[in-house]
């Protein structure tokens, strides 16, 4: 998960990625302000996903069943 500009985390355990290639197969990016509603609650990934404040890509690219946090 990638929250630009704060930083980049591998969060889940999943396929090993090459170790040449810099990019992971799973890939997901959001803006700081979408991670904090999501993590609170005050959206859903569904809403942020559909508005496109949400950029994800491979085969975990719906965390919904983590959120929120709190």
């Amino acid at each position: 998960m990638r929250v630009a500009p704060w930083g980049a985390i591998k969060i889940l355990d999943g396929p090993a990625s090459d170790p040449h290639n810099l990019t992971p197969p799973d890939v997901i990016e959001l803006k700081p302000d979408v991670w904090l509603r999501l993590a609170c609650g005050i959206t859903t990934w569904a809403e942020e996903k559909q508005a496109g404040r949400i950029s994800a890509v491979g085969e975990r690219d719906d965390l919904s069943g983590l959120l929120p946090l709190v």
